[in-house]
């Protein structure tokens, strides 16, 4: 945690304005209309001075010449005013669209000034020495960084290195979801998965490992048999529970069905060549 966090304590918004037992709706719509009174307060004060000028115009000779030589001042210089607000709109208009909207901005030598680079600078150089060392578990080699759901990149997996071999087991880039709803799509796409003989498309996923179970056992227990029951919680609670899928999870789920599929295929591979020694020649 750092020590901006510890040391940070949430504003609260109604400290922002002035207690006076009245309601924050009250002071939220003076703030609202607190540009327009300022301006015109502003214009208030700017007009006194050439109001007087033209009331002590009249009062003197050629008053209409006079007069129109100050509503003319007057209105040169609103005009100027406006001009080069207007202008200075413009510009910064100009300004904030060369600055691209969909990449990144690098600016050159010039835009900024040279306090602003040093500071930089000096955030570059602090995030290359302390806040690297903190950043995370990249820089320190001893973590494994394996998350559910999906198998690590290539580079990640490269440098998980531990005894157990976590983060490393799967393919990278490996969506888990995707591997166990392959499984069930091969199912209801052909309907039959593991061998040729077909099963109804309306099986569960324990349904369907029930019935081939039974085929291979045939009454018998063999040896080194794989884990069906375990084989069919890991699935359901791949489906159902709306969890991501864990590493050994899946591998624990994937070495069952391998195994199923072996004794599976070995099985009926016996059956077939004991059906052909069986035929007459």
């Amino acid at each position: 945690m750092s020590r901006y966090i510890d040391d940070y304590t949430q504003p609260n918004p109604r400290e922002n304005f002035i207690s006076l037992r009245l309601p924050q709706r009250v002071f939220i719509w003076l703030y609202s209309i607190s540009l327009f009174f300022f301006t015109v307060l502003t214009i208030g004060f700017v007009a006194v001075t050439p109001i007087d000028v033209i009331k002590q115009t009249l009062g003197t000779s050629s008053s209409g010449i006079k007069l129109f030589i100050v509503i003319i001042i007057c209105i040169v210089f609103l005009v100027a005013s406006l001009f080069l607000y207007f202008l200075r709109l413009y510009q910064n208009r100009i300004s904030l669209n060369d600055i691209p909207s969909k990449s990144v901005y690098i600016p050159f030598y010039g835009d900024l000034s040279k306090d602003v680079c040093a500071y930089i600078d000096k955030k570059l150089v602090e995030c290359l020495t302390d806040i690297k060392v903190k950043a995370g578990p990249l820089h320190n080699h001893d973590v494994v960084i394996n998350h559910p759901g999906m198998a690590p990149p290539e580079y990640i997996q490269k440098r998980n290195k531990s005894p157990s071999g976590d983060g490393t087991l799967l393919p990278p880039n490996s969506c888990y979801e995707d591997v166990i709803r392959s499984l069930g799509d091969r199912f209801s796409v052909d309907g039959r998965i593991l061998t040729q003989i077909d099963i109804p498309k309306s099986y569960s996923f324990r349904e369907m490992i029930i019935s081939l179970t039974k085929l291979v056992k045939a009454g018998e227990n063999p040896p080194n048999f794989p884990d069906v029951k375990k084989m069919i919680e890991l699935y359901e609670e791949f489906k159902f529970s709306g969890e991501l899928i864990n590493e050994r999870d899946l591998l624990v789920f994937m070495v069952e069905f391998d195994k199923l599929a072996f004794f599976f295929q070995g099985s009926f591979d016996t059956k077939d060549k004991s059906m052909d020694q069986s035929r007459p020649r």
